[in-house]
């Protein structure tokens, strides 16, 4: 499985990569447990509260960022529809609340997981070492 970043960056801007995962990520573990309302126990929303959780642990590691994301826009959906947003959330806070976790992915998934991630281990961060001949070497 091939990658669509094709930079990693590191150092600083890794760094901050790595800083705005982990804010989109305990973004999205906060917006699962707020619309849990937790005395709700019907099967589709604590599965889907649970694909969340661990959406944003997928997120905060880096593995399969973009594809994470993505799953994450769905459940948002998903979540939106079986919940009344608990524990004293209003409707408007919510969805503004949703606004900002959609922009905020957005463009994390454009950019990409940065070096600190596991998509940079399994997919790039390679070094490529090419052997040149001298052109005038004759034998």
């Amino acid at each position: 499985m091939r990658s669509v970043h094709t930079v990693f960056p590191d150092r600083a801007a890794g760094t901050g990569l790595l800083l705005l995962r982990a804010g989109f990520a305990v973004g999205l573990c906060l917006y699962a447990l707020s619309s849990s309302a937790l005395e709700a126990t019907a099967f589709p929303f604590t599965f889907l509260v649970i694909v969340q959780l661990i959406v944003s642990a997928c997120v905060l590691l880096g593995l399969l960022t973009s594809m994470a994301i993505v799953l994450s826009f769905g459940n948002f959906a998903a979540l939106m529809h079986f919940s009344q947003f608990g524990l004293g959330c209003s409707r408007f806070n919510a969805n503004i609340v949703l606004l900002f976790l959609i922009v905020y992915g957005l463009g994390l998934a454009l950019i990409g997981p940065g070096a600190y991630s596991l998509d940079a281990l399994l997919f790039g961060r390679r070094e490529v070492i090419v052997d040149i001949l001298p052109c005038s070497r004759r034998e």
